[in-house]
């Protein structure tokens, strides 16, 4: 009763390692199991073990009558049967019917010139070996061992002596992606194997609505082994998308909104985004083949154009025109602006976020750059201040854009004046896309 239990056991066990083992797909160095092939075509039985064929190595060639590129193979297939007959068997292999199978031998012209040993209904050979990419070849010495598994364009008199020879054989491994959502790319390309097909990406980009998940701003980044270049901009508004477009990656540093854009396309589009109901607010990622390592990162500006132009429908140039500023500069009499307020000691101190007319504004020990940002979102003209870079300056006025004889008293202690001037400036043109 033990023995028979024991006896019992071994055969489930053997049972079902051979069901999973013939299930489970090989690779190069396996050894293909002796599975039984249920249906054959031009063989002296309507079956066969695989192992009626150990007395030559094997070229399994899988394909299907819809397959082109698997038909105009043929040919060449058969030569290679008939040079290598003493060596190599070249057995094809298809799920298709039987009887669909000798139709097209006796009805197709390259069918009607070839004549190759199959297996037809297969359900077996195709588990070992899967495949989505056709022709599909297993290459299997006389032992029983895969050596290859390639597309079939390798399949050259060279080859064919190495590999009865049992030397190595260097021809690239066919993978395939057995996952039909990848394989059909049911998702944006870009996001299957993003890491390992870095080297592939030859330009890219995605443009989007408001993006809660995304903080706001801009960047870039520069993988040099791939010679990549990746731009983004993350809920931008369009003049800002634009602006960073021509300008640079943070977008014009004397940024000036209501003079950077001159709009002649005609579109109702706001140019400025509304950042209570994120209205007119874009998301934007550009991914590219850089040139060189030097000037590739900013040629970033050149592809995002293209881009916006297309979306909007519109076309966009560069030009610079005379535009009436306000220059902020030393008068002359005197650098107290160099020193801080009276009373105030703290850097960076100012009285009034924002320029309103007929508000005092306070500025005690402000980089100068930073205050020309502040003051280009508030003012309706555009401010320069003509001091020496990296400065921290001080002062304090009335800001009455209407009466610059009173601003220039409330400066003149500071040793400040402020003038209009037209200057050179950089504008985005917009116009209709012809």
């Amino acid at each position: 009763m033990k023995t028979k239990y024991i006896l019992t056991t071994c055969l489930l066990f053997l049972f079902f390692r051979g069901t999973l083992y013939a299930q489970k797909p090989l690779s190069i160095g396996d050894k293909i199991p002796d599975v039984l092939l249920k249906s054959m075509l031009n063989y002296s039985s309507s079956s066969a073990r695989f192992s009626e064929f150990g007395d030559k190595a094997v070229i399994l060639d899988f394909w299907f009558i819809g397959c082109g590129s698997c038909r105009d193979a043929m040919p060449h297939l058969d030569s290679i049967s008939k040079k290598y007959k003493d060596d190599v068997r070249v057995l094809l292999v298809t799920w298709e019917d039987k009887k669909n199978v000798e139709e097209f031998f006796r009805d197709n012209p390259i069918g009607r010139s070839v004549k190759f040993t199959q297996v037809v209904n297969d359900s077996t050979l195709k588990k070992l070996f899967p495949a989505r990419g056709f022709p599909h070849q297993v290459w299997i010495d006389k032992t029983g061992v895969v050596r290859s598994i390639n597309d079939g364009t390798h399949t050259n008199d060279i080859n064919i002596d190495k590999f009865i020879s049992g030397q190595p054989l260097h021809i690239p491994l066919k993978a395939d992606e057995l996952d039909g959502k990848v394989g059909f790319a049911e998702e944006p390309q870009i996001s299957y194997y993003f890491e390992s097909n870095k080297k592939n990406i030859l330009n890219y980009s995605y443009f989007s609505k408001y993006r809660k998940e995304f903080i706001g701003g801009s960047g870039i980044e520069v993988d040099t082994v791939n010679q990549l270049v990746r731009f983004q901009c993350r809920n931008v508004d369009f003049l800002g998308l634009y602006d960073r477009a021509y300008a640079s990656l943070l977008g014009n540093p004397d940024l000036h909104r209501p003079t950077r854009m001159i709009r002649l396309d005609g579109g109702k589009l706001n140019i400025h985004g509304d950042y209570t109901t994120f209205s007119d607010i874009y998301c934007y990622d550009l991914i590219y083949k850089g040139k060189d390592k030097v000037s590739g990162p900013w040629t970033f500006g050149q592809h995002m154009v293209i881009d916006l132009d297309n979306f909007f429908n519109v076309k966009s140039h560069l030009e610079t025109r005379q535009i009436e500023c306000y220059v902020i500069k030393d008068n002359g009499t005197s650098k107290n602006y160099i020193n801080a307020l009276p009373g105030e000691s703290i850097k960076g101190f100012l009285v009034g976020e924002k320029l309103e007319k007929g508000k005092l504004f306070r500025v005690n020990r402000y980089l100068s750059e930073s205050l020309k940002e502040l003051l280009n979102t508030y003012s309706d003209k555009p401010i320069y201040i003509e001091l020496a870079l990296g400065k921290r300056i001080s002062f304090e006025m009335v800001w009455n854009p209407d009466n610059l004889a009173e601003m220039n008293s409330n400066l003149e202690k500071f040793g400040l004046q402020i003038n209009l001037q037209n200057k050179d400036r950089d504008v985005i043109v917009l116009e209709k896309k012809q």
